[in-house]
């Protein structure tokens, strides 16, 4: 389950930026063959880890977890190439409904856990001189 789950969260950052190169790559920008190119075989290396842990020898993985390995990873990647090939509308919707609908509520924590620390802190300081 832990090799799906971190494979998944590379395959979907390297497919965004993958397909954000290729994007690139087709509009004729600048000095962006390298960039293609380079995560073109970091794309690579990502398929051969996940056919290497469907293949793995030692047998620590039951058909479930092979099946996911070989099935989720590699279609969040090509979700995320495509949408990065696109314009990554979908993405940047969420990631904008994310923000506008819990942005308040982090912000709120934030600085909880800031007055939180700096309450601490003094805490420290008093008790420091307190004992001198």
């Amino acid at each position: 389950m832990t090799a799906i789950i971190f494979l998944s969260i590379f395959g979907f950052i390297l497919g965004m930026i993958n397909g954000g190169a290729y994007h690139d790559f087709k509009k004729k920008i600048n000095d962006i063959k390298v960039l293609f190119f380079g995560f073109s075989f970091f794309s690579l290396v990502f398929f051969f880890m996940v056919w290497s842990v469907f293949s793995s020898i030692d047998e620590s993985l039951n058909i479930h977890e092979r099946v996911g390995v070989l099935i989720i990873p590699p279609s969040i990647w090509v979700f995320s190439f495509v949408d990065g090939y696109r314009g990554g509308n979908k993405i940047q919707k969420f990631m904008d409904y994310f923000k506008n609908s819990f942005g308040g509520i982090f912000k709120i924590f934030g600085i909880l856990i800031l007055f939180l620390i700096v309450i601490l802190l003094l805490v420290k300081i008093v008790k420091y001189f307190w004992y001198l």
